[in-house]
């Protein structure tokens, strides 16, 4: 299956909707907080762990954004701060900067990202927390592009567990992949992130190489899915 264009969805007239559940949660980016990074999509869930986050967001700039991290605060409905976390995002593109002295993970203009925050609380239920604020930090550098790791045939395997999803990571850098990992995201119809499912690898991927993968299994395995590298060259 194709992975289908992610597009910001939301309550109509909204200034910068987000999709969100729990129904009853606000998702609000904190003033000046994350410049042309914008939320798409947040998913509040239980799980092992405690609270997971689950974020689709897009670059609604006109320019690279480098090294992004997103950041959350959870608060309940005393305006508690109740848990916080922090994670880079996902991407697909690389670039070298432009005098040469070195690489970076980047979002093109338009480019969709996804992250998974999966220990926010220990002892707070997804529905108590009444409000999400997020916000970014990245880069705004001179960069050419590099290449793409690029992830198709990503297939649902079914098991008495779960769907654990198959594919392909294809090298399409000019440099070796010490070592793959690969993050498939199930969506839901409106391409909101419902879960993660992971996979590793320990070999090298050379430059113009791939990878096949399998990842672990998720209990919802949605109608979509968005699929990215975890690690870089």
């Amino acid at each position: 299956m194709k992975e289908p264009p992610l597009q910001v969805a939301g309550a109509s007239g909204a200034a910068n909707p987000v999709l969100v559940a729990p129904d009853g949660l606000t998702v609000l980016e904190r003033p000046g907080g994350c410049g042309v990074m914008k939320a798409a999509a947040v998913t509040l869930k239980s799980g092992p762990s405690g609270i997971e986050l689950y974020a689709s967001l897009k670059n609604g700039g006109e320019s690279p954004a480098c090294g992004t991290a997103f950041s959350v605060e959870l608060f309940d409905d005393a305006e508690q701060s109740v848990a916080a976390g922090s994670g880079g995002l996902l991407v697909k593109r690389f670039f070298r900067l432009a005098d040469g002295s070195g690489t970076a993970a980047c979002l093109a203009p338009g480019d969709v990202s996804m992250i998974a925050l999966r220990n926010l609380s220990l002892d707070l239920p997804p529905e108590q927390v009444r409000r999400v604020e997020y916000w970014c930090n990245y880069w705004a550098l001179d960069v050419v592009p590099l290449g793409e790791l690029k992830l198709s045939e990503v297939t649902r395997v079914l098991h008495a567990d779960g769907t654990s999803f198959t594919g392909v990571l294809e090298n399409g850098l000019d440099a070796p992949l010490p070592s793959a990992a690969v993050a498939v995201f199930p969506l839901d119809d409106a391409g909101r992130p419902l879960d993660v499912a992971l996979a590793e690898g320990m070999t090298e991927v050379p430059a113009g190489g791939s990878w096949s993968f399998e990842t672990s299994a998720v209990a919802d395995p949605g109608i979509a899915r968005a699929s990215f590298p975890t690690r870089g060259p």
